[in-house]
């Protein structure tokens, strides 16, 4: 699934919330402080519930251009991309992408029908998540 779209906030703002909701969910997860700087090639173990985990490996940092990651389970991998640029109004272009590649061709098949089933609602709750982000910069707020 690709979105994309353009936030009302600059690119360093963007930029930096993406990241700060990252090293939160590794300080949550690890209990470790890593910085922004050290993210590119970084992985570690997460659990998603009761009886799944999976390894998270963060593929792409570059500062105010983009992040990806991976999430790789035993089942298959998810992907993650964000590539960010200024446009000349000042704000921010995203472009959201992401993939799974299941390991089955009916995990993949399930997959696919999920994706069409939900993607209106992934789309929805992406644009909130965008329009939170730029709510906390018009009101100055802070937090991931």
């Amino acid at each position: 699934m690709v979105i994309e779209t353009d936030v009302d906030v600059p690119v360093a703002f963007f930029y930096q919330r993406v990241i700060a909701s990252v090293l939160y969910d590794i300080k949550q997860a690890t209990g470790q402080d890593v910085p922004a700087s050290k993210l590119q090639g970084y992985s570690y173990g997460k659990s998603f519930g009761k009886n799944k985990s999976g390894r998270i490996v963060i593929t792409k940092n570059i500062l105010n251009k983009g992040y990806a990651f991976e999430t790789r389970t035993a089942s298959g991998t998810y992907s993650v991309d964000y590539d960010i640029q200024e446009t000349q109004a000042g704000t921010t272009h995203v472009v959201y992408n992401e993939t799974s590649e299941f390991n089955s061709a009916s995990q993949n098949a399930n997959q696919g029908i999920m994706a069409f089933v939900f993607g209106r609602r992934r789309k929805r709750q992406f644009k909130l998540m965008m329009d939170q982000i730029a709510a906390s910069y018009r009101d100055g707020s802070v937090g991931a």
